[in-house]
């Protein structure tokens, strides 16, 4: 109710702007355009409150502008042809106003909920979240990612992907290509090879795994690149001790046997 009434207060304001102004201009349009300052106010009238708001700016601004500023002025009357046709084209120009308006709000607020819900998303995965644009940039990093990667999401926003995410193979120490940067040059999803090592902004090391996948929009081409991986130090320990365990009894079998 607060946010309705704040809308209606906001549009009153936008139309009292808007006859001020032609009222400022009235020594030098005198009696042409008498309405052309109200496609302003109804404009932002509906992109403030929807058609609720913008329907009653939209007479209060001409019964404000046809009293002060259309012959006979200091009264309101529509009896006349010039008034008649001059009211339907007003009318109609912004009705186009608030149709289009209107579809234009809908649709920035469907986006912003899309937006919204996608943050939240990637924000509750236990996972680490990286997502690109299409020059490999970065538009997004999670929480987990933060941890993970030693840099902090406002440092890595618009960061090159390579400077954040840099890894290596743990066998060759070799520079490994992300796997992003073949989801923006084939369009596919990658997934990582086995024994890739993740370097943190300071220097240490992270044994990791992960996969990328293609962000594509409403038309299906590629805009981006969504990066996920996460810590295998664990795994890794454990394949280690099993090596390790495997070894051993191989040992010891070879000595029995040679006994």
């Amino acid at each position: 109710m607060r946010d309705s009434l704040k809308n209606y207060v906001l549009g009153l304001v936008a139309v009292a702007i808007a006859v001020l102004l032609r009222w400022i201009l009235d020594p030098l349009m005198g009696d042409a355009l008498p309405l052309v300052t109200l496609f302003g106010a109804v404009a932002a009238a509906v992109w403030l409150g929807g058609y609720r708001v913008a329907i009653p700016i939209t007479l209060i601004g001409y019964i404000a502008c046809h009293y002060l500023f259309i012959e006979p002025r200091g009264q309101i009357d529509v009896t006349g042809t010039a008034n008649i046709v001059g009211l339907v084209a007003y009318l109609f120009t912004c009705t186009l106003i608030i149709v289009f308006g209107e579809a234009a709000r809908v649709a920035h607020r469907r986006a912003t909920e899309r937006r919204e819900v996608f943050r939240v998303t990637l924000r509750s995965i236990g996972d680490a979240v990286i997502t690109t644009d299409t020059d490999g940039c970065i538009t997004y990093l999670n929480e987990v990612g933060e941890s993970l990667t030693g840099w902090s999401h406002n440092e890595a926003l618009g960061q090159p992907l390579e400077r954040v995410f840099q890894i290596i193979n743990e066998v060759t120490r070799q520079q490994v290509e992300s796997p992003a940067t073949r989801v923006l040059r084939e369009g596919v999803v990658v997934g990582l090879a086995n024994h890739t090592i993740l370097i943190k902004k300071d220097g240490s090391e992270c044994p990791i795994d992960d996969s990328a996948a293609p962000i594509r929009d409403e038309q299906g081409h590629v805009s981006g690149c969504v990066l996920i991986f996460r810590d295998v130090t664990v795994q890794r320990l454990i394949e280690l001790e099993k090596a390790n365990q495997l070894h051993t009894a191989r040992l010891l079998a070879s000595i029995v046997e040679s006994s």
